[in-house]
């Protein structure tokens, strides 16, 4: 069973520009969506792995990290009303630490 089958699929502009622009990068990111989807988390540390193992229980927020050509991305997913996941988004490493470190 897929649990991010029903989730918007989201992507920043960054990512979606370099897509535009570059057929390689636009497969990897087409390839590390689909390792997500398959509860592949990338190159992540152990400890984050089992914490995504626990955190897919309760529809907590996951967080994948993969190498492309034009640097890490990093694919997150996350539930609003803790049922489903509603929302998958694929971003560069350094955008999401931005916007996080801003909060």
């Amino acid at each position: 069973m897929n649990l991010f089958k029903n989730a918007d699929l989201l992507q920043t502009q960054k990512i979606s520009r370099k897509a535009e622009e570059m057929d390689k990068f636009k497969a990897e990111v087409i390839i590390a969506i689909g390792r997500f989807f398959n509860n592949d988390w990338g190159d992540v540390c152990e400890e984050d792995r089992e914490s995504n193992v626990e955190a897919i229980r309760y529809y907590e927020m996951v967080v994948a990290c993969y190498e492309t050509s034009e640097g890490e991305i990093w694919i997150t997913a996350e539930s609003e009303k803790g049922q489903d996941y509603d929302k998958v988004v694929v971003c560069f490493a350094d955008d999401y630490r931005k916007r996080n470190h801003k909060m």
